[in-house]
């Protein structure tokens, strides 16, 4: 089955998608400037790397892993600001004409641009902690770090959705 084509729209960003851009590519950079600052003073393998539900460390490496994740995520984080450019490619529940094309263009746009913002932000809390318990402190994420970082995320995806139109409940006779 041909897929059919979608509207191709050039919308420019608007100040709060750029706002949410820089801030996103903010917090993953500032994760290496932090890897960057206490990379020295690290012993080789005294780093978390794997934290268990409560947030507790159950992993140690080196301290090389340290860079694994921020720059993983960040190439996580340049592809959905990359693909937010794209929607016309996205799939969609309703069908995308150019009368309502750029709303749900600007509605993916968005949600993508917060995913970004809050993976990264995620990211930089991470490598702190990981680096405050490589340095002999309390190793630790907290107990709400796994349900806020959660419920964050759903919450971006649902507003999305819940801003789709709802199909019309026709009884048949």
């Amino acid at each position: 089955m041909k897929k059919e084509t979608q509207p191709v729209l050039k919308l420019p960003s608007t100040a709060w998608e750029h706002a949410l851009r820089i801030a996103a590519l903010f917090a993953i950079a500032s994760s290496f400037v932090v890897i960057a600052l206490y990379y020295n003073r690290i012993g080789a393998a005294s780093v978390p790397i794997h934290y268990d539900l409560s947030g507790t460390a159950d992993g140690w490496g080196n301290k090389n892993v340290l860079w694994f994740v921020p720059t993983l995520v960040g190439a996580l984080i340049i592809f959905l600001l990359w693909l937010s450019k794209r929607p016309h490619h996205f799939n969609y529940t309703v069908k995308i004409t150019p009368e309502n094309a750029e709303k749900y263009y600007r509605q993916a746009r968005q949600m993508l641009h917060w995913l970004a913002l809050i993976i990264g932000v995620g990211t930089f809390f991470i490598t702190c902690q990981s680096i405050q318990g490589a340095l002999g402190k309390q190793a630790t994420l907290g107990t709400w770090f796994l349900p806020v970082f959660l419920l964050l995320l759903l919450a971006i995806v649902l507003s999305t959705f819940r801003t789709l139109p709802q199909k019309s409940q026709t009884s048949k006779r």
